[in-house]
């Protein structure tokens, strides 16, 4: 498969097409950056100790079963 080329663009892909199916709901770690800097505006998309714990309490504020996930490769979230 052209488009994954890395296992991080593997995933983003199978997560975009299941989001658009309707399955999951997903966002990449731009998305996920603009909407938890609602809440903090010092988050940024680097993967630090910091920006997950502000990703942490965005998700647990969203409920509904969201989970943080990490790209195997770049260790973005």
């Amino acid at each position: 498969n052209k488009i994954a080329t890395t296992p991080d663009k593997r995933d983003n892909y199978e997560n975009t097409v299941y989001e658009r199916m309707g399955y999951i709901e997903y966002y990449d770690t731009k998305e996920l950056q603009e909407k938890a800097s609602t809440m903090d505006s010092s988050v940024t998309v680097d993967a630090n100790d910091t920006n997950k714990a502000i990703y942490e309490k965005y998700i647990n504020q969203l409920g509904n079963g969201w989970t943080l996930g990490v790209f195997s490769e770049s260790g973005q979230f």
